[in-house]
């Protein structure tokens, strides 16, 4: 598209007509990102805000916090569902990597503290990179309902890692206590915030 701009664009003569130009051209780009390529307006789809940028700041959300973000992100945030006497922290960080830990009542987001914890990591073709993985040495895996997978270094099956087929998130389930992180990531309650 550059190239294209440089062609129809002449060659500014000073500074000012260079900004002119720069100004012109960028005009020209949003139009055609606004507009639909049938050039009717109506036909151009939804516009949509600029989702919020990532905040690495941990915050207590609410459940419904967690699903307004889902739908105002367009993409799922996974969980293992309600838990009594626990606030949801909620971590979002670059790359669009989203943490929900499972703070104790009184708690207050942030604390330190090994606390259960799911995370969503956007990664394409997620399925088949941990199909790979789950064939090394020292890894554990089992099958998760749904045709999905669960991964695990033998050595720290505290980190248990989610995959199903066809979805480009990974998830994984922290738990200090190994046997609940493999209970909770295989047993069906590893669900989207719906």
């Amino acid at each position: 598209m550059i190239e294209q701009l440089r062609r129809i664009l002449p060659v500014p003569a000073s500074p000012a007509q260079a900004m002119f130009a720069v100004v012109g051209a960028l005009a020209v780009i949003a139009a055609l990102a606004i507009h639909s390529p049938s050039g009717d307006p109506a036909l151009a789809g939804p516009v949509r805000a600029a989702p919020p940028p990532p905040d690495p700041s941990p915050a207590a959300v609410t459940s419904g916090g967690l699903r307004r973000l889902s739908r105002t992100l367009g993409r799922p945030i996974y969980w293992v569902g309600p838990r009594a006497g626990t606030t949801y922290e909620l971590r979002r960080a670059a790359g669009g990597n989203i943490f929900v830990r499972y703070v104790p009542a009184g708690v207050a987001a942030g604390s330190k503290g090994a606390y259960l914890t799911v995370g969503t990591y956007p990664v394409t073709d997620a399925f088949r990179g941990m199909q790979s993985f789950a064939t090394q040495a020292n890894v554990g895996s089992k099958p998760v309902a749904g045709g999905g997978l669960a991964v695990y270094r033998l050595a720290q099956a505290t980190n248990v890692y989610v995959v199903f087929p066809g979805l480009d998130y990974q998830l994984e389930v922290f738990s200090a206590d190994a046997a609940e992180a493999l209970r909770l990531a295989t047993n069906g309650d590893l669900r989207p915030v719906a």
